[in-house]
C-alpha cells in the first residue's frame, strides 16, 4: 500500500491532537512544562525529595511516529489494557 506524500505526517498530527486531548483534563493538577505543537509535557507541581520534579505524562510527534509516555502505568501495569488480572 502506497500513501501520499504528507499522509504520515498528518495521520500523526491526528494521533498527537487525540492524546494531547487524553492529557488536556491532568493540567489542573500538574504543572505543563512544555506545550507546544507535536510536544507536550506534564510534570509534578511540587518537587520529590531530590528537589526535582517528576515526570507525569509527554506526547511527541517524531517523524515517522508518536510517542506516549503515561508513567503510572510502569508503577501500576494492571492499568494497561492489555493486562490480565494476576
Amino acid at each position: 500500500m502506497t500513501t501520499a506524500p504528507g499522509a504520515k505526517s498528518k495521520d500523526h498530527g491526528a494521533v498527537f491532537t487525540a492524546l494531547r486531548l487524553l492529557l488536556k483534563p491532568f493540567e489542573d493538577k500538574f504543572a505543563v512544562k512544555t506545550d507546544k505543537p507535536g510536544n507536550c509535557y506534564l510534570e509534578t507541581r511540587s518537587a520529590s525529595l531530590n528537589g526535582r520534579r517528576l515526570f507525569f505524562a509527554a506526547a511527541k510527534a517524531k517523524k515517522n511516529y508518536v510517542s506516549f509516555y503515561l508513567t503510572p502505568l510502569y508503577m501500576f501495569p494492571e492499568l494497561s489494557f492489555g493486562s490480565r488480572p494476576r
